[in-house]
């Protein structure tokens, strides 16, 4: 069993920018409900206080036995659910094994890794991403999708929000540069990747989260800018095709 220390990211940012919160919020701005096995890949993270279990953090598989997710999350996982898209249904639920953070300086990624006590049994409704290959840049759109934050009732659904622009570092880190009136954001050229809408969509709940195109994981959420639903603010993602061979190179040592 792997027992490695677990490492945690904390982000210096502007009193605009907020990483994955215990405040109440209705999660995924602007979504639509998912049909069931749309985003076969999507997990909750979830935190078990007192045995009573909630949604706090996205998360995507990979494979049978690991899920990826933000390091700013791992703190707080305690079980992981799949394939559902109502959390408020009987759910196929799993327990952690180990969690691993990517190790490196103060400008490490918010990206991390579960691994399950036991694997999950893949189907129709429940598989795993599709990795990009390491370095792989996008353009176009992508669809990032969520459950949001879910202490609020019948709020406990998984949504999606599709068309977002992806856009370079340059434009995303002058419209951040912009909305907080500051000479630089902590947006990191290796690290991040942006969606730019008419509004931001990421919200409370959503870190950890996947944003893909055409089934290929593109990023998943690590912090947006407050408040949730902002016009012209963008969405930042961890970009996962920096970290590719960081992911398999982790699985393979900690069989």
């Amino acid at each position: 069993m792997f027992t490695g220390k677990l490492s945690l990211i904390l982000l210096a940012t502007a009193v605009t920018i907020s990483a994955a919160s215990s405040v109440p919020n209705l999660g995924l701005e602007g979504a639509t409900v998912a049909a069931k096995g749309q985003f076969p890949f999507q997990a909750s993270v979830q935190s078990c206080p007192l045995t009573l279990c909630r949604h706090v953090c996205g998360g995507v598989i990979i494979n049978a036995n690991w899920i990826l997710t933000a390091s700013s999350c791992l703190d707080k996982a305690d079980r992981i659910v799949v394939a559902t898209v109502d959390l408020d249904d009987n759910l196929a639920y799993f327990y952690i094994k180990a969690k691993v953070a990517y190790k490196g300086n103060a400008n490490s990624p918010d990206i991390g890794l579960i691994k399950l006590t036991e694997p999950i049994p893949f189907g129709k409704n429940c598989q795993p991403v599709k990795l990009p290959k390491q370095g792989q840049e996008f353009n176009g759109t992508a669809v990032v999708s969520g459950y949001g934050h879910t202490l609020i009732p019948n709020n406990n659904v998984l949504g999606y929000v599709s068309g977002r622009k992806i856009v370079t570092y340059e434009e995303c880190n002058k419209v951040l540069v912009s909305l907080a009136g500051l000479e630089g954001s902590s947006l990191n050229p290796t690290n991040n990747i942006c969606t730019l809408n008419e509004r931001s969509n990421n919200c409370h709940g959503d870190d950890g989260g996947p944003l893909s195109q055409d089934g290929v994981l593109v990023g998943t959420v690590t912090w947006h800018v407050r408040p949730c639903g902002k016009s012209n603010a963008p969405n930042v993602f961890t970009k996962v095709s920096n970290f590719v061979d960081w992911i398999n190179q982790t699985i393979a040592s900690n069989k």
